[in-house]
């Protein structure tokens, strides 16, 4: 007789942080009885409702690499890449200006108003720039910024500051760092969708103060 297999499931916990293709939600309320998940997204008060299994089951579909679930996984605490100060920030900065593609990922709902804001911050709209995307699975829920770089020749990830930990791409040193507000942001600063950032306006954006981090983070290889 063959033994029944032991059905998986997520040790839901309240106050648990994991992170999607969308960015981190915290767990806010598990109720296995009446099959209900509570979470809200960081940077937002809102709590929202799902089902339980529901969420588990897109959870566990993915395959388990430590606590890793492919790009899903949970957070274990804040790791030491988050830790943020000024100085770290615009080596960041100065790093992903010379070594980062960005990419944007839209839904043909979203679309117009991704270009439309792009073009307000970008004086030209992105329809034709490499790293503009339209996403057509029925199951993406809306824009999504990309930042994406390779880790080959960087010894720590302490020496950055990100918004949200790093996910692996999927190339063998590949990080993504997936954030739309965060990314606005850096387009904002100089940044484009694609790798052709404007260095320079990148730079005036930059504090005084901190023009020597960025030019650090600009030349480290």
């Amino acid at each position: 007789m063959k033994k029944k297999q032991k059905k998986q499931k997520i040790n839901f916990c309240i106050g648990d942080e994991y992170v999607v293709h969308k960015g981190p939600f915290i767990i806010k309320g598990v109720d296995r009885k009446s099959d209900v998940l509570n979470y809200v997204w960081a940077g937002e008060d809102e709590i929202k409702e799902t089902s339980l299994k529901g969420m588990e089951g897109t959870l566990l579909c993915k395959m388990w690499k430590g606590p890793n679930i492919g790009n899903i996984y949970k957070r274990e605490g804040l790791a030491e890449a988050l830790e943020h100060s000024n100085e770290k920030f615009y080596f960041t900065i100065g790093f992903l200006a010379k070594n980062c593609k960005i990419i944007a990922r839209v839904t043909p709902k979203t679309e117009h108003r991704f270009a439309n804001d792009y073009m307000s911050i970008k004086g030209t709209y992105p329809y034709d720039l490499d790293g503009y995307e339209v996403d057509t699975c029925t199951n993406t829920w809306g824009s999504v910024i990309r930042i994406v770089f390779d880790t080959k020749n960087i010894s720590s990830l302490a020496f950055f500051s990100f918004p949200n930990e790093p996910i692996n791409g999927s190339g063998d040193y590949e990080l993504i760092i997936n954030n739309l507000e965060w990314g606005m942001e850096l387009l904002e600063m100089g940044f484009n969708v694609g790798k052709n950032h404007n260095i320079e306006e990148i730079k005036s954006n930059v504090p005084a103060q901190y023009i020597k981090n960025f030019e650090e983070g600009l030349s480290y290889e």
